[in-house]
């Protein structure tokens, strides 16, 4: 049994350093996290990085979809034997279990990045929000209901928001590659507010894309301002969980400050960013 506890440790060890390497800003955050469930958000942001990473490795969209669908197959139950061979499937679903959460919504996330992989469009604004809800709010809703049971109005009002204020900024940090896939993570009726089309989008310069920032800024602002009122709602002990939306702000005010320069969005130092995260706690 030690024997058991002290490889679970390590591998544990070793996804927080992978995390750590390939995402700075959700490590940090993972460390503000209540420490009943701070593990749990490790190795959920992992699986979150690994599923978001995917589009970027492989060399055709169908490599990508089939290991996506591993996935999906892993946490629907299926494929137990290569799950237990895999760290990371290993740990998600020994984390899952102990919380009591299901494994379902996490087979659903890595379906739902399969828009990663081509080159479809984001019809509207819906779409995104649903998008967004599906890969990014079900990580917050997770962490709410392993430290307070059954969710409520209040936490998924606030993981629901936060997914998407946070999924766009995440997206900034990918815009042009997103561009050069011929992909638009930008909704089409915000291109047709802009008065683009998808033509126009991909082969315009920077300084053409200024009222599609703006717009595309400007729902990422609404849904933070509705995320930080419903967090305020709820019981400080479950605030921890929203940490990494403390990051927002600074990252949508430096996204507008660039006037419309298509140069995706650097990460913070790190300094700044943990005094962001640990202004949020206090």
């Amino acid at each position: 049994m030690a024997d058991a506890r002290d490889t679970f440790a390590e591998e544990l060890s070793t996804l927080n350093n992978g995390l750590r390497e390939s995402s700075r800003d959700l490590y940090l955050a993972t460390l503000l996290m209540p420490e009943p469930v701070r593990a749990l958000a490790s190795v959920l942001f992992a699986y979150h990085v690994d599923l978001s990473n995917i589009s970027r490795l492989v060399s055709e969209p169908m490599a990508g979809a089939i290991r996506l669908q591993w996935w999906a197959d892993v946490m629907n139950g299926e494929r137990a034997g290569e799950a237990q061979a895999h760290p990371l499937a290993r740990t998600v679903l020994a984390l899952l279990e102990k919380h009591e959460l299901s494994s379902h919504v996490l087979a659903e996330k890595a379906q739902a990045h399969e828009f990663d992989l081509f080159a479809e469009p984001m019809e509207n604004r819906a779409m995104l929000e649903g998008y967004f809800g599906e890969t990014r709010s079900v990580l917050f809703q997770l962490l709410c209901t392993a430290l307070a049971g059954q969710p409520t109005n209040d936490t998924a009002d606030a993981a629901g928001h936060a997914g998407v204020s946070t999924g766009i900024v995440a997206s900034l940090f990918d815009f042009e590659r997103r561009r050069q896939m011929r992909q638009t993570i930008v909704p089409q009726d915000m291109l047709r507010a802009a008065g683009m089309d998808d033509d126009r989008y991909f082969a315009a310069e920077p300084a053409d894309l200024a009222l599609v920032f703006e717009a595309y800024c400007d729902l990422a602002w609404e849904h933070h301002e509705k995320a930080a009122a419903a967090i305020a709602n709820l019981p400080k002990e479950l605030r921890g969980i929203f940490a990494l939306c403390a990051l927002t702000p600074t990252y949508l005010s430096a996204r507008q400050a660039q006037n419309g320069a298509v140069v995706d969005l650097q990460p913070l130092s790190q300094l700044r960013t943990q005094w962001l995260l640990y202004r949020q706690k206090l």
